[in-house]
């Protein structure tokens, strides 16, 4: 079960305006800032991509004191670095899958997960595989395996079906939607 969390507003710029509606506000609640808290105190969350804690060794971090009993010498004990505030690294719209929270910039290449139904473009016919295009930072294949033939038999695939895989899909400007499996 996916938990969602959502990020604290510390100092709301839009908080006392009275032209912006709620609706407005929560538009803007997720995109983040370099430099930006965006948890004070999130001991059960996991730094991702654009995010960090202030290094515990760097003296300009915040160290708390605590009195140990009477025995023992009085320390300031450094905060693990989960009881840190969690900082904003990139600019861009803060995502959470779990506990793990990024920030995703908005000029991000696509990066496909299965199950994913994408539009793509045929580039090369290859051996028993098409290069198909989806605006990622490489080609996806679609294996002949994972295509329904047109005439939606299920069969294993022969030589035949090899060497009719141009006029399957062509390799042009148009563009196929498939499946990441």
């Amino acid at each position: 079960m996916p938990i969602t969390i959502t990020a604290a507003i510390l100092n709301d710029p839009l908080a006392g305006a009275a032209d912006f509606s709620s609706e407005r506000k929560d538009l803007f609640r997720d995109i983040v800032v370099p430099g930006e808290v965006i948890f004070m105190s999130g001991s059960n969350l996991i730094t991702g991509h654009g995010t960090y804690r202030p290094d515990s060794a760097d003296p300009s971090a915040q160290r708390t004191e605590s009195l140990l009993p009477q025995d023992m010498a009085a320390k300031p004990i450094v905060e693990s670095s989960s009881s840190l505030p969690m900082y904003a690294s990139l600019a861009g719209n803060l995502k959470s899958v779990n506990k793990l929270m990024y920030v995703e910039p908005p000029n991000a290449r696509y990066a496909g997960n299965v199950g994913d139904t994408v539009v793509g473009r045929i580039t090369e016919v290859e051996q028993r595989r098409w290069k198909v295009d989806v605006n990622s930072y490489q080609l996806a294949n679609l294996s002949l395996a994972n295509v329904k033939l047109p005439t939606g038999e299920l069969r294993r695939k022969s030589e035949d079906d090899e060497r009719a895989m141009r006029s399957f899909m062509r390799v042009s400007l148009r563009y196929l939607f498939f499946r990441f499996i």
